[in-house]
């Protein structure tokens, strides 16, 4: 048991090290919340982590934090998006698989029974679908998914010697 007790104390100390001298602001908000509340670094986000994780296997916690989540930063991004007429597909396409997901819903009790950890993985389905970069998850559903399907359903409806976009 001490020897366990020596690792995790090992392990939190690595953490606070790195959290003091990281750069990104997520490091530097944890370092400022601890000094305020006269806590280590660590500790905090140890603490931030766990109660997130009690929250997550909530079911009640973990629907309101999915629709929050879900929808807070999209609609920011989106009329940012309508402000300075940028690119947006992204959005377009993630409004697309938060509207399926939606629809979803309508079938909750069954859905819960039959697969109970939905509202986890839309979080995390949500957060990816979000992500910015390359690693979009909404770009991703599209291209690998969705253009695929709408291609043979167009391939499948034009009239014979035309060919479909």
């Amino acid at each position: 048991m001490e020897g366990v007790l020596k690792t995790v104390k090992a392990n939190v100390d690595k953490l606070d090290n790195y959290l003091t001298t990281a750069t990104d602001p997520a490091s530097q908000h944890a370092v400022k919340l601890a000094a305020k509340v006269h806590q280590r670094p660590a500790h905090v986000v140890l603490g931030f982590v766990g109660l997130l994780l009690l929250l997550l296997f909530s079911q009640n916690a973990t629907v309101l934090l999915t629709a929050v989540v879900g929808v807070a930063y999209p609609i920011l991004r989106s009329i940012q998006a309508l402000e300075d007429k940028t690119d947006s597909d992204w959005l377009l396409i993630y409004w697309i698989i938060f509207g399926a997901l939606s629809v979803l819903e309508v079938f909750r009790e069954a859905l819960l029974n039959w697969f109970p950890f939905f509202y986890l993985f839309k979080l995390a389905l949500l957060v990816w679908c979000q992500w910015p970069g390359e690693a979009n998850g909404s770009l991703f559903i599209h291209r690998q998914i969705l253009r695929p399907i709408i291609a043979r359903r167009q391939s499948a409806r034009a009239p014979a010697g035309e060919k479909s976009d």
